[in-house]
């Protein structure tokens, strides 16, 4: 009876461990202001990358079954088509530090950005 309960709480804990606390993307556009300035997790497959390199800084889009959301990284962005998942705080577009020049970069490739998440984590799939 011991071994048995045993192997139930370590089975229970090796499939929590795999699980992911990934938020659907869906879930954080749909209403932007309930997450807003908070932690959250993503995970997707990159489908887009913006090297803004005078300025040592990178947007990226991460894709996934529910919606697509960017993220804003000073830490270099990972190759298209990586899956990942990160770990960030959701915050404006307006919030990032001089964001005017992104701005106007942008408006030249025709993106419009409204919410990102501030990287702080990344880790590959």
């Amino acid at each position: 009876m011991k071994k048995a309960i045993l192997c139930v709480i370590v089975f229970s804990m090796i499939v929590l461990a795999g699980c992911s606390d990934a938020i659907p993307i869906e879930e954080i556009t749909d209403a932007p202001e309930k997450f807003l300035y908070k932690q959250c997790v993503v995970e997707g497959r990159i489908t887009w990358v913006i090297d803004v390199p005078f300025l040592q800084k990178d947007l990226f889009k991460i894709n996934e079954s529910t919606g697509e959301i960017w993220v804003y990284t000073e830490k270099g962005a990972p190759p298209d088509d990586a899956e990942v998942e990160v770990r960030g705080t959701f915050i404006k577009f307006s919030d990032i530090p001089v964001i005017e020049i992104a701005k106007s970069i942008l408006t030249k490739i025709n993106v419009e950005i409204g919410y990102c998440v501030k990287l702080q984590e990344i880790k590959y799939l």
